[in-house]
């Protein structure tokens, strides 16, 4: 999965370095799913908050997880609660790391769930599908 943010070179050694730290604290605070998690997640959780994002347009083969994951971000980068959060985090290293820290145990939350309620997994599975062979429609 390449990561969703158009603004981020995911190869470059501070990114690298970046993932690392988020990985390091996320394990400190027992987000379960975290070694789950791909590389790039880590990354977008910490440069949404450091810099201003810029999310890709999606791709048509994008898989669930990734589809998740973008409105997860979307969803949160439209907020008050972020304009709020952003003021406060851009380009400052220590504050992104704690607050992408928080946006990942929000998606933690929504994976674990998905794994508990295997119905629930099933559902957003078959919209997904849906909406991948059949954009647009509803139902």
């Amino acid at each position: 999965m390449p990561g969703i943010l158009a603004n981020v070179d995911y190869e470059e050694a501070l990114t690298r370095y970046r993932i690392r730290e988020v990985l390091i604290e996320a394990r400190r605070r027992s987000i379960s799913y975290i070694d789950k998690m791909k590389q790039e997640v880590l990354a977008d959780s910490f440069y949404v908050h450091y810099r201003q994002p810029i999310l890709k347009v999606p791709t048509e083969n994008e898989d669930l997880e990734t589809s998740l994951w973008r409105f997860v971000v979307s969803t949160y980068i439209r907020s008050e609660a972020y304009n709020d959060v952003s003021r406060i985090t851009r380009l400052n290293g220590r504050l992104s790391r704690v607050m992408a820290i928080k946006l990942l145990k929000v998606y933690n939350s929504i994976l674990s769930k998905m794994d508990r309620n295997e119905p629930l997994g099933k559902w957003l599975s078959r919209q997904w599908t849906r909406e991948a062979h059949h954009p647009g429609r509803v139902g």
